[in-house]
């Protein structure tokens, strides 16, 4: 094969999958648009909201440790309760050159409460690599399968451990592929590289608010 032939292909390619990524982006906008209004919430891709999100979370781990990262798809309400800000975050990863770059794409629940005072942290699933060659964060040594499953992240060590009661610990264990950011009053609550179908968005809510009270139990 030609080096042309080969550039057209590799062209037509990124033309196609440009395409379809732009058809998915439209269907998904309009069916969050229909779930945002079936639960009496609001729904935007303006960008004035999506970027006041980005600035007022720079100091959350998923936010501030990845880069070009992008908001989309926001979805404001209230849920048994409880203010909650849904929305789409895509970033970008780099392996050892562009060509191994990739862009996560992931539903994140954002949850504040005047009961909370967290201390910085990130709560994400430990990957088979990470165990092998260790990784830095804090060890629940006393808790074997949260350990086997998660890792934790954080600059304040002992409010880290004060705060990830064996109650948390353990329902992390118990379930697969979660993850949690926190700071101050704020909590983001979402599943790493997962975006959750408009059809579950109230089943995802619960367990948003579920996990808020882990934190929080006088919510």
């Amino acid at each position: 094969m030609s080096y042309v032939l080969l550039a057209v292909v590799i062209w037509a390619a990124i033309a196609v999958m440009t395409a379809i990524s732009i058809v998915w982006g439209r269907r998904r906008d309009r069916a969050l648009a229909a779930a945002a209004e079936a639960l009496g919430f609001t729904f935007s891709t303006e960008a004035s909201d999506t970027d006041e999100i980005l600035d007022s979370l720079q100091a959350l781990p998923l936010i501030r440790d990845t880069r070009r990262g992008a908001v989309s798809r926001v979805m404001r309400g209230r849920h048994k309760g409880r203010d909650v800000v849904l929305f789409d975050y895509e970033h970008t990863l780099r392996g050892g050159s562009d060509a191994h770059r990739q862009t996560p794409r992931q539903t994140v629940a954002l949850l504040s409460s005047e009961g909370l005072d967290l201390p910085g942290f990130a709560i994400r699933p430990a990957h088979a690599m990470e165990k092998l060659i260790g990784y830095e964060g804090v060890n629940f040594v006393s808790h074997e399968a949260f350990s086997d499953r998660y890792r934790v992240e954080t600059d304040d060590e002992d409010a880290c451990r004060a705060l990830l009661t064996e109650l948390i610990l353990d329902y992390f264990a118990a379930r697969h592929n979660l993850a949690a950011d926190g700071l101050g009053d704020h909590l983001l609550f979402f599943r790493p590289k997962a975006t959750v179908s408009p059809r579950t968005i109230e089943p995802f809510l619960d367990e948003a608010l579920e996990v808020l009270r882990l934190f929080d139990p006088g919510t």
